[in-house]
């Protein structure tokens, strides 16, 4: 059992890792909350970039035989300030999570239930430039193998860049004997990882339609690319709140999906005081977030930037993911 886990675990490390477009390295972001106080909100944000597209396929593990389902989600937000067209210098964030399902492991002997996550989060600073087909084929032949562009479309505008992104890894899991009931493996754990990957990504501009290519995903798991679109924010949408609904409603997804994978404890759970699944609460300094361990204390939250910070070994110490260096910092509940 422990094998087929350690492989999934695996299999995980491999959403951020991969051959990446040789590109300069995007220059560290400014102080987006604070540079939004000067202007309003139609000139800081006049146009936006926005993506919310999934990509599901079946993974065959060849050493035990077991299909994994996964799902790869790119939630991604970017915005330019002030123009009249498309092209120009642009700045976002984004959230990229893999979901594997752990229900087709099961077998006649134990029955497998369970989610593994990894959630990437990453911020961007790119340009958007008139599109050019030698430019883009090379940058696109350091990627993976060719795929269709769809060739009757006329694309206006392109950019190829490098985003630095922090990992987040997730296990919520349990299996059971089905003779005896007995629980084998119970799991609902999560690690981060300090160093920073950069990951490539290309964007294609048709219009109010962006294509959005990123290599290493291509060529380890052969999906096509992910849509998006590109539109002037008329309705002063504020691109930050956008994404941190977003980081939110995936919280509240991953924490369904935990509890969904069972709520049975081991004796190991009994002497940690580990009771199972946590819960949405807030804290007695008023921040709200998850507690994902039930223990009574924030394990997850948002700070009033907007960054999500965790405690994903429950060791007493905030672990940010989002924004400037991985730092840590005492928990003050």
């Amino acid at each position: 059992m422990r094998k087929i886990i350690s492989l999934i675990l695996v299999l995980l490390l491999l959403a951020g890792c991969g051959s990446q477009p040789e590109l300069d390295t995007p220059k560290d972001l400014p102080d987006i909350e604070e540079k939004s106080t000067e202007t309003n909100g139609s000139e800081q944000y006049s146009w936006l970039i926005q993506s919310s597209d999934s990509k599901k396929f079946t993974y065959n593990i060849p050493t035990v035989d077991k299909p994994l389902d996964i799902t790869i989600t790119l939630n991604l937000v970017a915005w330019k300030h002030g123009g009249n067209d498309v092209y120009g210098d642009y700045e976002g964030r984004a959230l990229i999570t893999f979901d594997v399902d752990y229900s087709k492991l099961s077998d006649g002997d134990v029955s497998i239930s369970g989610n593994a996550f990894t959630d990437s989060i990453g911020d961007m600073s790119f340009e958007i430039t008139p599109y050019d087909r030698d430019e883009y084929d090379k940058i696109r032949k350091s990627g993976s193998e060719d795929l269709s562009l769809a060739p009757l479309r006329v694309f206006s505008g392109m950019s190829a860049f490098l985003a630095d992104f922090n990992h987040a890894k997730f296990e919520a899991a349990q299996a059971i004997d089905r003779d005896t009931g007995k629980i084998l493996y119970n799991v609902n754990e999560g690690v981060s990882d300090e160093e920073k990957i950069p990951i490539g990504i290309n964007f294609l501009v048709d219009g109010e339609d962006v294509t959005i290519d990123i290599p290493t995903y291509n060529s380890t798991w052969k999906l096509d690319f992910f849509r998006g679109s590109i539109t002037q924010n008329k309705d002063g949408v504020n691109p930050i709140d956008t994404f941190r609904d977003i980081l939110i409603s995936r919280m509240e997804q991953r924490q369904e999906l935990s509890e969904n994978a069972g709520s049975g404890t081991t004796s190991s759970d009994s002497e940690t005081g580990n009771e199972g699944s946590g819960s949405y609460m807030t804290d007695d300094q008023g921040r709200e977030g998850f507690d994902t361990n039930g223990d009574g204390k924030l394990d997850m939250w948002m700070d009033e930037n907007g960054d999500m910070r965790m405690d994903l070994d429950h060791d007493g110490v905030w672990d940010p993911v989002i924004e400037g260096e991985f730092s840590e910092g005492a928990l003050d509940n």
